[in-house]
């Protein structure tokens, strides 16, 4: 008996010439092929034959012309859909590449990565609601991760967003991933922009500690371990329970999130432009002292933290400045200063 593979590449050919089998979800079935014209990869998604009715069929042709509409380097591309021999198919960019699940398995990411992944799927989210779609499987299996860029893929459950305020509480069919949804998705409400929102700060906090969300709610306490002190209420907020609680939209999520990385970097430059004019101005009592004494020296005090400030930023002062001389000039305190001084006959 033909199997599925085989049936395929005979209903394909002789455009595509379908080679191994990638993957298979609840509704359809993934392929790697080869489109000959253009010899190029390409990946072709088909629906499962025994679950091919008219209704699936038209839900999976929405999900391909979504696809095909939206343009982002972060949403995997559609290149073609139509129905051959019983199979509907759709043809999508091949994106060779480990999902964020596989790479999870060795553990959480680094800051810069998972601050990177969270701006690629909410920058990926952004384009997707303005064209009127929620995804609502948003998940570690669905993201790839290739060359450093994260792209959202699987949109087979994706339907048209609702507007937050005809939000109803009657239920209906739960669609989606348990763990990843938030409470009007599980309850079978309708869904908004906001509940991908939660989805997505739930992928961002696992990326973060390699702990899922979900296994931890309702009954206990979040664990915020590993999540950065900057990054942790940005994330908190898009986990509320209350959609009109979480961020308005993706794009505002995602510069609150991508903001947080500068704070490093200013306060680097503050370091560094600080250490340097400390460092200068000792340099030039050298400079000027040197036609006057031919051994003259100099000590650098530990500096201390004013209110507000980071009490380590007082002793990175210190160190910068001693590089940028080049030797190691500090006391350790006022009493050995005056020791240093009275040694020297000052």
């Amino acid at each position: 008996m033909a199997t599925i593979l085989d049936r395929l590449r005979e209903a394909l050919a002789p455009d595509y010439h379908v080679e191994q089998e990638l993957a298979k979800g609840g509704m359809g079935i993934v392929f790697r092929a080869r489109e000959v014209l253009l010899d190029r990869p390409v990946a072709i998604k088909v629906i499962r034959p025994e679950l091919a009715t008219a209704r699936a069929a038209d839900k999976f042709l929405r999900e391909a012309r979504i696809l095909a509409n939206l343009r982002h380097p972060n949403v995997v591309p559609v290149h073609r859909a139509g129905e051959a021999d019983g199979f509907f198919y759709y043809v999508m960019e091949f994106i060779e590449g480990n999902t964020l699940a596989d790479r999870l398995q060795h553990g959480p990411l680094r800051h810069s990565e998972a601050l990177k992944l969270g701006r690629d799927l909410l920058d990926a989210l952004e384009t997707v609601h303005s064209v009127g779609v929620v995804h609502r499987d948003i998940k570690p299996s669905n993201i790839l991760l290739i060359d450093g860029r994260a792209v959202l893929t699987d949109f087979g459950i994706a339907k048209p967003s609702v507007d937050p305020s005809t939000l109803t509480a009657s239920p209906g069919r739960v669609v989606g991933t348990v763990g990843y949804m938030p409470p009007e998705q599980a309850f079978g409400w309708e869904v908004t922009s906001r509940t991908d929102l939660f989805a997505a700060a739930a992928v961002i906090y696992e990326a973060y500690t390699g702990r899922r969300w979900g296994d931890q709610m309702p009954d206990r306490r979040p664990d915020w371990s590993g999540i950065p002190g900057s990054v942790a209420p940005i994330l908190r907020r898009a986990l509320t329970w209350q959609p009109d609680e979480r961020w308005p939209d993706a794009a505002s999520f995602r510069r609150k999130l991508w903001k947080t990385r500068t704070r490093r970097y200013r306060r680097r430059t503050f370091l560094l432009t600080a250490g340097g004019l400390v460092a200068g101005a000792v340099a030039a009592i050298l400079v000027s002292g040197s036609d006057r004494r031919e051994d003259t020296d100099a000590a650098i005090l530990p500096f201390e933290a004013a209110t507000g400030i980071d009490s380590a930023w007082a002793q990175r002062l210190t160190e910068l400045a001693e590089q940028s001389l080049g030797r190691s000039m500090t006391l350790t305190g006022w009493h050995e200063a005056e020791e240093f001084w009275r040694s020297r006959g000052s």
